[in-house]
């Protein structure tokens, strides 16, 4: 089985967690290729499976995945397929159900019905972000005490996203010797 993982990314997290994604589901015997939404091999047709990763900013997902996975809603309910959410807010459970509810509207929105989805914290890379935006994400996140410019901040639990691509490759695995 071959999974195409294909994802956006602003600032690299997400491009992280599909490279990572691909790792695990490789290391479970299967084919896999993290791709960039913008690369001409984003596309779903020839591949047995697909995970979509997306970031999260001001409350939307990248425009480019949701374009998407509205061209490919099709294909994508015609295959296994999972979503894959990519914020900063996750790194506040208590603040998930309103993660969950943008995850709902954009599977709405595109008429696609994954298997399943997971969300995964983010990371504040104050480092690389221009003086406006430092200053208003330093605002945004000012509850948790990551305010301290001068360093980035990790928060995604690479254990998680392990545990989710050994999932998919799992369910994949076992779907195939049926």
């Amino acid at each position: 089985m071959n999974v195409l993982i294909t994802y956006a990314t602003s600032e690299g997290q997400t491009a992280l967690v599909a490279d990572r994604l691909a790792r695990a589901v490789r290391a479970a015997g299967l084919g896999a290729m993290a791709v960039n939404v913008d690369h001409a091999r984003a596309n779903p047709a020839g591949f047995d499976a697909v995970i979509v990763a997306s970031p999260i900013h001001m409350g939307r997902y990248d425009a480019r995945i949701v374009r998407f996975a509205k061209e490919n809603a099709e294909a994508l309910n015609a295959r296994p397929s999972w979503f894959v959410s990519v914020c900063l807010t996750e790194a506040q459970p208590e603040k998930h159900p309103a993660v969950q509810a943008i995850i709902d509207k954009f599977l709405a929105e595109t008429g696609w019905k994954p298997r399943g989805t997971a969300s995964f914290a983010g990371a504040l890379k104050y480092r690389s972000y221009n003086p406006l935006k430092r200053l208003l994400m330093r605002w945004i996140v000012r509850s948790t005490g990551s305010t301290d410019t001068s360093h980035d901040y990790e928060f995604t639990d690479w254990g998680a996203v392990d545990e989710f691509g050994r999932m998919v490759a799992a369910s994949l695995s076992l779907a195939a010797a049926m």
